[in-house]
């Protein structure tokens, strides 16, 4: 558009339709993201309540842990038996 014209009437509707439009779905987007945000939660919650999330992060942890100690092993020259 030439910076000297000014819009029809029917070009400003249709973009303010484009724009509602597009408000509406980045809206519909968010909501879905936060509903999935929240049954994650609700999740974590859960697995926290009955101890899976602590036996998940002891495994984790434990295997963290058998990691590196072989990359120490390697690092330092040592083998395992």
């Amino acid at each position: 558009m030439d910076d000297n014209k000014v819009p029809s009437a029917e070009g400003t509707e249709n973009l303010a339709e484009n724009l509602k439009n597009t408000f509406n779905d980045l809206k519909d987007q968010a909501e879905n993201v936060i509903e999935e945000v929240q049954e994650k939660a609700e999740e974590i919650a859960e697995k926290a309540k009955s101890g899976d999330l602590l036996d998940e992060a002891k495994n984790k942890i434990g295997n963290l842990a058998e990691e590196a100690k072989g990359i120490w092993n390697k690092i330092s020259g040592h083998t395992e038996a």
